[in-house]
């Protein structure tokens, strides 16, 4: 009936024993764990990386120096090793694909400084030979130029009068030194085939020049003393007029017409004019 009423349920509320610690320490250790193989992972591929690109070193150096072998560095080994390194190049290559096609980084690496034992010499020979003779070059230009300055004083050039002959000297000693060190090492090097070890690095005679210019530049390149310009005597009253100028102004006033004043040609003769006054 509508003036029935439904029944009331009764809620029990029931407390379970859960430890919260036991929960936190259960999630702690499965982030620990999360963490560490991450770790690993990131370990493992790293690792993999270097070892894939020291093979790939290997791989890259055989193919370079084996065209380069037969190009731009034939000239700059003998015969017999030539011969001997393509030999070597080839049976390392065979090795990458076989029993080198999955080997740790460090056999990798071994194998790699095996090769350059005898390829970074040749390497070094070209290079040199390519940069020698440009620093040969600047390092004769330097000479020329200081040489010059130093006979233009002896011919009391007017640019260099101004230097002390004790500092000069030092110029032709240093550009005398290094001359004769340049002439000695260029006939030591001109006796060398290509295959061989150069007699000089480039770098030696990049020394030598900065040397040079270090002892020779702060010497020629001094600025002449400035000679200060006479100051003018003052009068009493202002400025004295130089007396050349005055000199100048006379002559240039001589011989010309006086003034003419109040329209008069001859100011000092009398003259009588009529006027009719109103």
């Amino acid at each position: 009936p509508p003036e029935a009423k439904k029944p009331k349920i009764k809620v029990v509320n029931v407390e379970l024993p859960i430890e919260a610690n036991l929960v936190w320490q259960l999630g702690k250790d499965l982030l620990n764990m999360y963490i560490e193989t991450e770790g690993k992972m990131i370990m493992q591929d790293k690792l993999e990386k270097e070892r894939n690109d020291a093979k790939n070193a290997v791989e890259e150096y055989v193919y370079e120096f084996r065209d380069k072998l037969c190009g731009p560095y034939e000239k700059f080994i003998c015969e017999q090793d030539h011969q001997n390194f393509l030999r070597l190049l080839t049976e390392t290559e065979n090795w990458l694909y076989e029993e080198g096609e999955d080997q740790a980084k460090q056999a990798y690496v071994d194998k790699l400084e095996e090769l350059m034992k005898i390829g970074t010499p040749v390497k070094v020979r070209f290079q040199e030979a390519e940069e020698r003779p440009k620093m040969f070059e600047e390092l004769g230009q330097r000479l020329q130029h200081y040489a010059k300055v130093a006979a233009d004083f002896r011919n009391n050039d007017e640019k260099y009068n101004h230097i002390d002959e004790s500092e000069m000297k030092k110029v032709e000693k240093s550009v005398n030194e290094v001359m004769e060190w340049m002439n000695n090492i260029m006939n030591a090097q001109a006796k060398k085939s290509l295959d061989q070890d150069p007699v000089v690095r480039a770098q030696e005679i990049k020394a030598k020049i900065k040397e040079l210019n270090n002892t020779c530049e702060p010497v020629v390149t001094q600025p002449k003393p400035k000679i200060e310009s006479p100051k003018l005597e003052r009068t009493p009253n202002g400025p004295n007029t130089d007396k050349k100028e005055e000199d100048l102004e006379g002559k240039e006033n001589f011989g010309a017409e006086p003034p003419h004043q109040n329209g008069e040609c001859y100011p000092n003769e009398k003259s009588s004019i009529n006027m009719d006054l109103d």
